[in-house]
């Protein structure tokens, strides 16, 4: 699952630390699912990575959440993999 349309730094570098850690593959997927949704994210409202503001990450979970139609607890848990 990868993201064309945005680069977010050190994301490579991330999962692969993810995975020398021995995370298991579903973990390593799950972060992979929510940081491509937040550089999905980024990307139609063409903000920049290094341009992110608190309002931006406060918009991002309200996007998350209804983007992915889930519960509260799985948006709190996604905003910890941002």
């Amino acid at each position: 699952m990868k993201n064309n349309n945005i680069s977010l730094p050190r994301f490579d570098e991330f999962l692969l630390n993810l995975q020398t850690s021995n995370y298991s593959e579903e973990t390593i997927y799950n972060y992979e699912r929510d940081i491509n949704v937040f550089a999905n994210f980024l990307n139609e409202l063409n903000v920049e990575f290094d341009k992110i503001t608190k309002s931006s990450l406060s918009s991002n979970i309200t996007y998350f959440f209804h983007f992915a139609s889930i519960k509260k607890r799985t948006c709190f848990l996604y905003n910890c993999s941002i």
